[in-house]
């Protein structure tokens, strides 16, 4: 169905009125209206920048700091495999549970991955990662067993982490499957020690002091006598400054057409109401 727009030409008739008396409240309201407009008109148009991007497809591990805990019946591994990844070079993770009680944490720190947002503040963080999944629990579509990528933010010796919802993991192996998240915020961002392996419950300081970043992983035994490989790839980080949400698409342009042509006619009135010079 086809929409028709019909443009009525009118042309307002004014009478003279050099002291801009009762037109809409007079001159100063007018500049009101008209600053209130382009105020809002420069909102409407702001953008998100990107003001660092960070992206590890290797997983060099020369480059990373790493941080370990584990409970007395569990043991961790991890390396840079050859050929685990997607494709080619990977991070790789290893863990073993004697028993359900038993649990594993590992942060990763890429030293590279720096950023300092005192001079200009962070209000949001895009990432995404591909991670693979294999344990020896039998697959069976009946278990439900939550999974995440964990990003991870280093500040003043102290480490924060966020949680980034992946699929259901049903036992099996899952194959690289890409997991992502835009509009990270410093409150989704939780303190973490991986000596004691507890949450607190400050949150980084985005425009504080230098940060590096990275990634955690957090396991919990499923089954006793367990053993899991995770391995993680293309892992990307983008920090942005700005507004961290817009309006949709549609509804941006309908508030720009909107706000521009509000803009035209307040300005119009303004310019026909000027005392005669």
């Amino acid at each position: 169905m086809k929409r028709q727009f019909i443009a009525l030409a009118i042309t307002p008739q004014f009478n003279p009125n050099p002291e801009n008396v009762a037109v809409f409240g007079g001159r100063e309201s007018m500049k009101k209206i008209f600053l209130f407009l382009s105020s809002t008109l420069l909102v409407f148009t702001a953008r998100a920048t990107t003001v660092a991007t960070f992206t590890d497809d290797t997983f060099n591990l020369a480059n990373y700091s790493e941080s370990i805990g584990t409970t007395s019946g569990a043991t961790l591994s991890f390396a840079q495999c050859p050929s685990c990844g997607h494709p080619g070079q990977a991070l790789q993770i290893l863990v073993t549970f004697a028993t359900t009680a038993d649990a594993a944490g590992v942060g990763f720190v890429n030293n590279t991955f720096a950023y300092n947002p005192s001079g200009m503040p962070i209000t949001s963080i895009n990432t995404s990662i591909d991670k693979n999944l294999s344990s020896n629990i039998p697959f069976d579509p009946s278990t439900t067993i939550g999974t995440a990528f964990r990003p991870l933010i280093e500040q003043d010796g102290l480490f924060y982490i966020a949680a980034v919802s992946g699929p259901i993991y049903h036992g099996g192996t899952t194959g690289y499957l890409h997991v992502s998240q835009s509009g990270l915020v410093a409150t989704d961002f939780i303190q973490y020690n991986f000596s004691t392996g507890t949450f607190g419950t400050a949150h980084p300081n985005f425009a504080g002091d230098l940060m590096h970043f990275g990634l955690a992983q957090l396991t919990g035994a499923a089954i006793n006598n367990e053993n899991a490989e995770l391995d993680y790839d293309n892992l990307k980080l983008s920090l942005a400054t700005g507004p961290a949400t817009m309006p949709e698409g549609g509804d941006t342009g309908l508030l720009l057409l909107g706000s521009i042509a509000a803009l035209f006619l307040v300005s119009r009135i303004y310019q026909r109401h000027q005392p005669s010079s």
